[in-house]
């Protein structure tokens, strides 16, 4: 039988403003639910020769300090994973989610509009199970930038791949143990 994932994308100092602070009280609950076999983590790392630079002159998560984890996601994380692009389908992760005989991805973090999106996508592609937590999901754009992704998500992976987090913890339709 295959196990449960909580996979946190990129709650990294440099991507907490007043609309990604939110999910980090319900990210923490999360992980320590005991909902999940592991957590691990994402952690964007950006250079100054990225495409990132290079195609939006988008200089940001380049330093230590902008990249860090904070304490309250790294103490709760079983595996932390470096990924230089939007998703975490790094050969990596993919190697570690193969080893560990993980089934099934819950996605929660930040931007959902970014990160959370491409990564559901893949694994949607890949044909691994998945949901996306959407209200422990944030956006450094704010409110419609995490509405538009959530309409773009329901037409890429289906409204049925997006829960909540009450969803989850009352087990509506036994999802996880499926």
């Amino acid at each position: 039988m295959g196990k449960n994932c909580l996979v946190i994308i990129d709650m990294q100092r440099g991507f907490f403003n007043a609309n990604t602070a939110k999910v980090m009280y319900p990210i923490c609950q999360l992980a320590d639910s005991r909902l999940f076999d592991t957590v691990v983590a994402t952690v964007f790392k950006n250079s100054p020769d990225s495409n990132y630079v290079k195609f939006l002159g988008w200089q940001k998560m380049i330093s230590k300090s902008e990249q860090r984890l904070p304490k309250k996601i790294s103490m709760r994380c079983d595996y932390v994973f470096e990924k230089t692009g939007y998703t975490c389908f790094t050969d990596e992760f993919c190697n570690f989610i193969s080893a560990e005989q993980i089934s099934r991805l819950f996605f929660v973090g930040i931007d959902l509009d970014c990160c959370i999106l491409k990564s559901a996508c893949d694994c949607f592609e890949l044909g691994i199970d998945f949901k996306v937590i959407t209200d422990c999901c944030a956006s450094k754009g704010g409110y419609v930038s995490e509405e538009s992704a959530k309409i773009v998500l329901m037409r890429l992976i289906g409204e049925r791949q997006m829960i909540t987090s009450e969803v989850l913890y009352n087990g509506i339709g036994d999802d996880i143990s499926a």
